[in-house]
């Protein structure tokens, strides 16, 4: 029994039966391959993007610290860090209300520069002694 709207193909001996053509076949494997090759591109992308974003993470956890160090310094200078995942650059501007500490990193393999920047007040000697 042949349904209506339904494929069917010729038999060797004259009469049709239910199925798809070569034609069908060959198609939806090129539309499932073209969709499997758009996932694994987009897998791939995502892994690039956390290890990018991993690597910013980290940099920005030394940049920090190291942010933190040159605040509490008493006369912090300007200077150069270079370490695997980056390179840090501070310059330190001082007047007479406090340090004005600008940084700089530089994410190693990559050409975006990630930028900080810190103002510590000086505070006047305590009047008296405790």
């Amino acid at each position: 029994m042949v349904i209506p709207g339904r494929f069917t193909l010729f038999a060797t001996n004259g009469t049709r039966r239910p199925g798809f053509g070569v034609v069908e076949v060959i198609v939806a494997l090129v539309v499932f391959a073209i969709g499997a090759l758009g996932a694994a591109a987009l897998t791939a992308h995502a892994a690039r993007t956390a290890t990018s974003a991993q690597r910013r993470e980290t940099a920005m956890q030394q940049a920090t610290a190291m942010l933190d160090s040159l605040v509490t310094a008493a006369a912090p200078a300007a200077g150069v860090r270079r370490e695997q995942i980056a390179e840090y650059h501070w310059t330190v501007a001082a007047d007479s209300v406090g340090h004005d500490i600008r940084f700089e990193i530089v994410l190693s393999g990559q050409t975006d520069t990630i930028r900080l920047g810190s103002r510590s007040v000086s505070l006047p000697p305590a009047i008296g002694a405790w």
